[in-house]
């Protein structure tokens, strides 16, 4: 049998694995689930047609805001949304990958934080904070290690430079590197051009 007909019997066989179990809110066509992929709380995770899961991604809505989701998903990926190695995705309100979005491995996208105000607690006994919805618009790229916060939207066709921490929206047509992540090229309409932001 040749490999590439094996592969594609094994992304088959997840795909019918996750179709019957996992209980998405809704699973598109073609979806590719490679090894070690994780999906928590399938039933608040909507996934296009054409969507790809590197190996050891993990999609997950945080089961202590169940009660409060409105029956509606919370974490959606859009058609031809690419997904790298290591990526974890994780809900509390919701989460957004708008078409043709590609994230490179080990990325941080999450709609919350953890409380600290309380010093007499330990964090993690001190609940959630920040918790504001994420966007990320049409063909943007998101490159290598990077940790998008609570409350960003990303703009269309923009790259997210690798090891960058966005904390703040990221305008279409731009580039931002760094941490935090600042927009260093944007795209000149009239030039037809990229071109460095002056300082």
């Amino acid at each position: 049998m040749k490999k590439n007909t094996l592969t594609k019997l094994i992304l088959g066989s997840r795909y019918f694995i996750h179709l019957l179990f996992t209980n998405f809110y809704h699973l598109g066509k073609r979806v590719s689930f490679k090894t070690g992929v994780v999906i928590e709380n399938g039933s608040h995770i909507s996934l296009g047609n054409h969507v790809y899961l590197e190996s050891r991604v993990t999609l997950k809505f945080l089961e202590e805001f169940e009660n409060i989701s409105f029956n509606r998903p919370n974490l959606i990926l859009d058609d031809n949304v690419f997904i790298g190695t290591g990526t974890i995705i994780a809900a509390a309100k919701l989460i957004h990958l708008k078409k043709n979005v590609m994230v490179g491995p080990h990325c941080f996208i999450g709609d919350h934080d953890h409380g600290y105000t309380n010093v007499r607690l330990p964090i993690k006994e001190q609940g959630y904070a920040n918790i504001e919805s994420i966007e990320i618009q049409e063909g943007a790229w998101i490159a290598a290690n990077v940790t998008i916060c609570s409350g960003v939207t990303i703009g269309r066709n923009s790259v997210i430079g690798a090891n960058s921490v966005v904390t703040n929206d990221i305008p279409s047509f731009s580039v931002a590197v760094g941490a935090p992540a600042k927009v260093v090229k944007k795209f000149n309409k009239i030039t037809k051009a990229w071109e460095k932001v002056k300082k």
